[in-house]
């Protein structure tokens, strides 16, 4: 991917991350069974570098300018979650650093919906990274996807 070159670790391939990592941990359900448990061995082990000690290359650069010369007809749709692509961008995995509420266990309500989070919030539930959701952007005016709770890397 883009930001192989700036340090960023491959997810596919022969030494990317989806290859080392055992696929059970990598669940909504893993996490629900024991939130601590999923960060200690699955999300900090893989995600815990703060995106900020990577830069972005010159690859992002380009995109970006060429998104300045097309700006209503170039739409920059990234798989990555590291916050290395700026502008107007979507951003189809979530970021890293971003988080968001989910419901308890004796909820029925299950969803990455954004319309969720201040309502969740007030209930005092338990945070899931907004990264690697696979839902794309309805819009392509602005990266929104901005959570409002805190980050592992502060």
């Amino acid at each position: 991917g883009l930001s192989v070159a700036s340090g960023v670790r491959q997810f596919r391939g022969e030494s990317g991350l989806w290859s080392s990592v055992i696929w059970k941990k990598a669940t909504r359900e893993a996490f629900r069974k024991d939130p601590l448990e999923w960060y200690n061995t699955f999300w900090l082990p893989h995600f815990g570098s703060c995106p900020s000690t990577f830069s972005p290359n010159p690859g992002h650069a380009a995109l970006q300018e060429i998104q300045k010369l097309f700006p209503d007809s170039v739409h920059i749709i990234t798989q990555n979650i590291d916050g290395l692509q700026s502008g107007n961008v979507i951003e189809a995995h979530g970021h890293v650093g971003l988080y968001k509420c989910i419901p308890s266990e004796d909820s029925d309500t299950d969803s990455d919906s954004d319309e969720d989070d201040d309502r969740l919030v007030h209930l005092g539930s338990r945070r899931k990274s907004r990264a690697i959701k696979h839902q794309l952007r309805e819009q392509f005016d602005t990266d929104t996807d901005t959570g409002g709770d805190e980050s592992i890397c502060k």
